[in-house]
């Protein structure tokens, strides 16, 4: 919510010229105003990615490890599951770096449980919380086309189109930090490449993207040299 500070309700807080016991009772008492512009945002948010995601009909969001053959997600919206859905990945630009460039790694994928923790759209108990309130404005989430149509291939592969990322492991284990997290640890391991080492989900996903554009890249100079390269990581391996 890099926005925040322009809204005149927190402005005028930060504003004042007054002592920090004083600015942190203001707060409180608008505190229920500031929250209900918090759920707004969300609400924004939720918007701008449900925009970058396809309309689905049918099932959209299919539990796969659940023994007894309950269904944890059917209380949500469709929009929610949506949201929740293993291709459902999207990237976010960090505007503080010069040139910016993708947050972190030029090809990581985000999944909406990531955005909320870039983004947290919880109340605001107090003043301290709003640093955490505006890491990066909504506009710098963008559309993921490439890894969303990875993301798919590789849910049909393992037979589970319609997969949420909470089942495939979109966390290393001991670091979930959300109570709704994964079912287990993650440790996606492509066996026939040469980089064995354990990922999330998101990490597997980014690693079929980065694999794909270095083939892609390096196919002239390769029909140049005469080398016959096989692609391990293309749809039909």
């Amino acid at each position: 919510m890099a926005d925040v500070h322009k809204w005149p309700i927190i402005k005028s807080l930060l504003e004042a010229d007054t002592s920090a016991d004083q600015l942190e009772q203001d707060f409180n008492v608008r505190r229920e105003e500031i929250d209900t512009m918090v759920s707004e945002w969300r609400d924004k948010l939720h918007t701008r990615l449900l925009g970058f995601l396809p309309k689905r009909q049918g099932e959209i969001l299919q539990p796969t490890l659940v023994a007894d053959g309950s269904d944890p997600f059917k209380d949500l919206s469709d929009d929610m599951k949506r949201l929740l859905r293993a291709d459902s990945l999207f990237f976010v630009y960090d505007w503080n770096e010069i040139p910016y460039t993708i947050n972190s790694s030029r090809n990581q994928p985000f999944t909406y449980q990531d955005i909320l923790r870039i983004h947290p759209g919880g109340s605001v108990h107090r003043l301290g919380d709003l640093p955490k309130q505006v890491e990066s404005p909504i506009d710098s989430i963008r559309p993921y086309s490439a890894v969303q149509e990875i993301a798919r291939e590789l849910m049909t592969s393992i037979a589970r189109p319609n997969a949420s990322y909470l089942e495939l492991g979109s966390e290393i284990e001991g670091e979930c930090d959300w109570e709704g997290g994964s079912s287990y640890s993650g440790e996606w391991i492509r066996a026939r490449c040469i980089d064995a080492r354990p990922k999330t989900w998101q990490e597997m996903v980014e690693h079929y993207v980065v694999e794909r554009q270095t083939y892609q890249s390096s196919r002239a100079e390769l029909a140049k040299r005469k080398i016959t390269y096989h692609d391990l990581h293309s749809s039909s391996k």
